[in-house]
């Protein structure tokens, strides 16, 4: 105990003999106080899967998707190798897919977890097309609150937390914000 407490006082006693170094910092002219509601919107970077729509076939209704291991919260970033951005990205991969009835390769994304997923694509008799069986989703709103913007730069600073999927209940991550 005794020889800790030296220590502690040699490292004090030397804290204080070197000088401190000069430190630099940015100043900006004039930024514009928030305190305003902002609404955002946020682009998931591939389309989030937030349920599952069972398919109608002849013996019944059936989600293949699921059944394959895809939860609610996953996010599909690639189908068949192409990357996927968007709700509309995804819907036209699969028009190409429709006529060849393979299986589908997804690459998913699970918390931290990246991995690949085959799926056959099932024939939906009512709406006459193949289908995974999925509801999916390429963004998600909010509101929060600004507290600075720097008109100059074009800068501003919001007060925030972690953002998460009202339908999924899970964070969201790989996020493009448009204001």
């Amino acid at each position: 105990m005794k020889k800790s407490r030296q220590i502690i006082q040699l490292i004090l006693l030397v804290s204080f003999l070197i000088p401190f170094s000069h430190v630099s910092a940015e100043t900006v002219s004039e930024v514009i106080p928030g305190g305003q509601s902002v609404g955002v919107k946020l682009h998931t970077t591939g389309v989030i899967v937030v349920g599952f729509s069972p398919v109608q076939t002849d013996d019944g209704k059936v989600s293949t998707a699921e059944q394959a291991g895809v939860k609610t919260g996953d996010i599909i970033l690639q189908l068949n190798g192409e990357k996927i951005e968007n709700m509309n990205a995804f819907i036209q991969e699969m028009k190409k897919l429709e006529e060849s009835k393979k299986p589908v390769e997804l690459l998913l994304k699970r918390k931290e977890h990246i991995f690949p997923l085959s799926i056959n694509p099932i024939y939906d008799v009512k709406d006459e097309a193949y289908r995974l069986g999925l509801f999916i989703r390429d963004a998600t709103a909010g509101i929060g609150t600004l507290t600075f913007y720097h008109p100059d730069t074009k800068k501003y600073g919001a007060l925030g937390h972690i953002i998460m999927d009202h339908q999924t209940k899970n964070q969201l991550t790989y996020i493009m914000v448009k204001l």
